[in-house]
């Protein structure tokens, strides 16, 4: 598999991986199995390799952000670097989060 968007600021299975709490970022919805929400991050984190947040990045980071709030549309900023990511690299969000759908340029893979 090819590069794809670093782990730690894609969504997988509505689990976010943000670093903001829980065994490695993992941040299950109430009532879901953080051990298992672990165990698909560690799965996960093995065959990906992490991308660097350049210039080009986080230029695209800023225009998604302004296109999509000129728009009506603000979208959290997480989602917002982790699109602007994958413009710049030309790879697809693999997610569950349909709020990837409203972001010109970025592709989906549904899971």
């Amino acid at each position: 598999m090819g590069p794809m968007v670093t782990p730690s600021l894609q969504s997988w299975g509505n689990r976010r991986f943000d670093g903001s709490s829980g065994s490695d970022g993992v941040c299950p919805r109430p009532g879901e199995d953080q051990k298992a929400g672990v165990a698909t991050l560690s799965a996960v984190k093995s065959t990906w390799d992490a991308l660097p947040i350049d210039a080009e990045v986080a230029r695209q980071f800023g225009r998604t952000v302004a296109a999509l709030r000129l728009a009506g549309r603000p979208v959290p900023v997480l989602d917002a670097l982790v699109a602007g990511t994958a413009v710049v690299e030309q790879i697809q969000v693999v997610t569950q989060d349909r709020a990837y759908d409203t972001i010109p340029g970025v592709g989906v893979i549904r899971v």
